[in-house]
């Protein structure tokens, strides 16, 4: 039995993203995404529920959001790395 109900799919490298979102129909589990990866499903005859669809915000703003989880994760990392090279030169 599938638990999984939905799936967000937004990428950049499209490659293999159509077979991806075919085989998640295929076993009852819906499609959300943004933008261009969307364009792309649809255009492949792919139902799609779009992001703002379930967030109710604007598409740009959740991006600028996603960007900056993003960049707050790489500046945690970048804080770790400098602080074991701190700890490797003492």
């Amino acid at each position: 039995m599938n638990s999984i109900k939905r799936a967000l799919i937004s990428v950049w490298d499209k490659d293999g993203i159509v077979e991806l979102a075919e085989f998640l129909i295929n076993n009852k589990v819906e499609i959300i995404s943004t933008g261009g990866t969307k364009k792309i499903l649809e255009s492949n005859n792919i139902a799609v529920t779009p992001v703002s669809a379930i967030t109710n915000q604007n598409e740009i703003i959740l991006k600028k959001f996603y960007f900056y989880v993003h960049l707050s994760q790489f500046q945690i990392v970048l804080e770790h790395l400098h602080k074991l090279e701190l700890h490797q030169n003492n």
